[in-house]
């Protein structure tokens, strides 16, 4: 029987997200590598996600690995790997929140945040994936379509330094 802290399921429903403000927040000093340069575990595990689901236009896993103060984006099918994690990130990693985001500047698309989690149901990280979302879609069958990848990643997790292996990738169109 298992003793750890199940993965509580708070959902919060935002007003605004980073995508509907059109706000990168880059700094003029940041730098971030391309996912095709990206040669890790991690980017081998979102260029299948992102092959497998056409519905998905982001994903990204971010994680604090072992040689980084703070958590970052390392892994993701858009090119801002190495950004530094967000508020909104944090707190899904830290406190094992879902935060489901609608996108309010009509884009149809909505964001779900939630916890990376390790094969051992260890939070590692977060998980964020920006779905195709039409007007009047259920966001409802969204989160579960979310906690379903969830599950399959985190199966595929041994643990947050499996994510920074490196791995020869292949190409991806």
């Amino acid at each position: 029987m298992s003793t750890q802290r199940p993965l509580s399921l708070l959902i919060l429903l935002l007003l605004s997200s980073t995508f509907a403000h059109g706000s990168s927040g880059l700094s003029a000093e940041e730098h971030y590598l391309q996912s095709k340069n990206n040669k890790i575990y991690a980017q081998q595990l979102v260029n299948d996600v992102v092959k497998k689901h056409p519905d998905l236009l982001v994903v990204a896993l971010h994680s604090k690995q072992s040689y980084e103060p703070v958590s970052r984006m390392i892994a993701s099918n858009i090119d801002r790997i190495g950004k530094k994690d967000d508020a909104d990130d944090q707190v899904v990693a830290t406190e094992r929140k879902i935060i489901i985001a609608p996108n309010t500047a009509g884009l149809n698309k909505i964001e779900v945040l939630l916890p990376l989690l390790d094969s051992n149901e260890i939070c590692i990280g977060t998980l964020g994936l920006v779905f195709k979302f039409e007007k009047g879609g259920n966001s409802v069958d969204v989160l579960k379509k979310a906690l379903l990848l969830q599950k399959q990643l985190s199966s595929k997790i041994a643990n947050s330094a499996a994510l920074g292996r490196s791995v020869t990738l292949e190409a991806v169109d």
